[in-house]
């Protein structure tokens, strides 16, 4: 299987709040149990929660943009794509590094703690 939906992405920035930093890291121990998943990582119009404001044209996302980078890795999905138009990202320094991101990898390695700890949690896949 490539992919399948079923995720609240981060597409939902254009309307809503509800995709937050926590949310996406929570995704990782619970929705990716089931597969990849049809997520639509990026965003790099970052502000802070206080700052997010929903819109079509050019969405904010309520993270960091290492966090952005980091969906690319730890969400599996053979046909990944950005959540905002991708001439958003053209001139971005962590352009190189989105490019260079595989969309499979051959083995993960997650590192566990207290299940009420998980927006601690990390997951590291490596190729």
């Amino acid at each position: 299987m490539l992919t399948r939906e079923g995720v609240m992405g981060a597409e939902y920035n254009r309307w809503s709040a509800r995709v937050t930093p926590r949310h996406n890291v929570t995704l990782a121990f619970t929705r990716m149990l089931a597969g990849p998943m049809d997520y639509t990582p990026g965003g790099f119009t970052n502000v802070t929660r206080e700052e997010f404001t929903p819109r079509t044209t050019a969405p904010m996302v309520m993270h960091t943009r290492a966090h952005a980078t980091a969906l690319f890795v730890v969400f599996e999905s053979e046909v990944e794509m950005v959540a905002d138009s991708p001439d958003a990202y053209d001139g971005q320094k962590e352009l190189d590094f989105l490019k260079a991101v595989p969309a499979s990898w051959d083995e993960t390695r997650v590192f566990e703690r207290r299940a009420a700890e998980v927006h601690h949690r990390r997951a590291a896949p490596r190729k």
